[in-house]
């Protein structure tokens, strides 16, 4: 949401790309990174750019909803590529795709604004109106999750942990299949091997030890029929090996028993991302300082990541299948919603401080406090330096010391 003090470069008057001109070149971007085989890519940039649009969507919403004026939508800063306004607001698409932003006149003290439009101001609405309005691109990042969440269970399905299953064959050497040979297939759920129950990697394991050469009874279900199949496995690094890869089956959900399911997940979600926000930049200071913090270490893994890191990380998550990636953006999702709303001036959560210091300070039967803005433009450029900041640092990190996570 904008926010009055605006650093954004200003209007290319007279050079803005008209609408048929803006939509062939953003076909033609589309299909270029498809049969250049980056289709994953424009895939997530697709999403991203989707995820930033409905967050400012639920600020405009809100805020016509309550009466406010709204004069901008915009997704991304900088340059204008394309606009078109309807009514009082214009919608259109600013050049730097790093985010975006909804102008409502009246956001602080400090901004003058014609006697027609001032009843209309933000700062002139209800309390509650002006909370619900700034906290609404984080409800709508709330909201996404859920629906995500809840997409997941039902029609993709979540791990099992109390399964196992064959995720795929790998053969053990050149020409040596055992698993293929005797007819198991990628989906099979590994009920018992020779009797003995097994519903962790470990038990399998344990379970082919000192097996090599002997005929193996295994028991799966497959395709909800239980059937016996027997594998010879054969010696590898000291112990019995058949060539597969082992996974644990998904478990798909009713369309009701996924929501206590999705409330419950996202619950856990937000309440480790509270307690790792700190963490996280702990360990970015770690990697970035440190040398011999690799890209491959475990603090690294537990930084923050830039919109580079993080469209690297989800086109992976979307090479592995929709539900890897489903979960890559419940966590983002998740994490910008409560990071979004911090009380620091540069976002959501600082404009929702100011509503309710202004209640605090109001009195019944005098007129409504306000406070001086100008006051906090200081920290407001302190926070946008350390932003800026930390966002070039975090693009660093993510070039040098990318973040390794396993999909498979």
């Amino acid at each position: 949401m904008d926010n009055s003090l605006d650093i954004t470069p200003p209007t290319m008057a007279g050079r803005d790309i008209k609408p048929v001109g803006f939509i062939g070149l953003l076909v033609a971007a589309v299909l270029g990174g498809v049969i250049s085989g980056h289709g994953y890519l424009v895939l997530i940039i697709f999403c991203i750019a989707l995820m930033i649009a409905l967050h400012e969507l639920g600020h405009l919403a809100v805020a016509k909803a309550s009466g406010m004026a709204v004069t901008e939508y915009f997704i991304g800063f900088g340059p204008k590529l394309w606009s078109t306004r309807i009514g009082e607001t214009e919608y259109g698409i600013k050049a730097i795709l790093a985010g975006g932003y909804v102008k409502i006149p009246g956001m602080t003290t400090m901004e003058e604004l014609p006697p027609t439009l001032e009843p209309r101001a933000y700062r002139n609405a209800p309390t509650y109106k002006r909370l619900a309005t700034v906290s609404a691109g984080s409800c709508v990042h709330f909201l996404i999750a859920l629906v995500l969440l809840w997409s997941a269970y039902v029609f993709f399905g979540v791990p099992n942990n109390n399964q196992v299953s064959v995720g795929s064959l790998s053969p053990v050497s050149r020409g040596v299949d055992p698993a293929k040979t005797a007819g198991l297939r990628p989906g099979d759920i590994i009920v018992k091997i020779n009797k003995t129950p097994t519903s962790t990697y470990q038990q399998v394991q344990d379970a082919l030890k000192n097996t090599a050469g002997s005929k193996v009874d295994f028991l799966v279900r497959r395709e909800g029929r239980l059937e016996n199949i027997f594998v010879v496995p054969v010696e590898k690094d000291g112990g019995g090996k058949v060539g597969i890869i082992l996974s644990n089956p998904n478990v798909t959900y009713s369309p009701i028993s996924a929501v206590p399911r999705t409330i419950s997940e996202a619950a856990t979600y937000l309440g480790t991302s509270v307690t790792h926000i700190g963490s996280a930049l702990s360990a970015t200071w770690a990697a970035l300082v440190n040398p011999s913090v690799s890209s491959n270490s475990t603090t690294n893994d537990q930084r923050a990541m830039s919109i580079v890191g993080a469209t690297r990380v989800a086109t992976e998550a979307a090479q592995a299948g929709p539900g890897p990636l489903i979960f890559i953006f419940v966590a983002l999702n998740l994490f910008i919603g409560l990071f979004n709303m911090l009380p620091l001036p540069i976002l959501d959560g600082g404009y929702f401080a100011v509503a309710i210091y202004e209640r605090v300070r109001s009195r019944k039967g005098q007129a409504y406090y306000h406070a001086d803005s100008s006051k906090l433009v200081p920290l407001f450029y302190v926070m946008a330096t350390l932003f800026v900041l930390l966002g070039v640092s975090l693009i660093y990190l993510d070039i040098v010391k990318p973040v390794q996570l396993s999909f498979r």
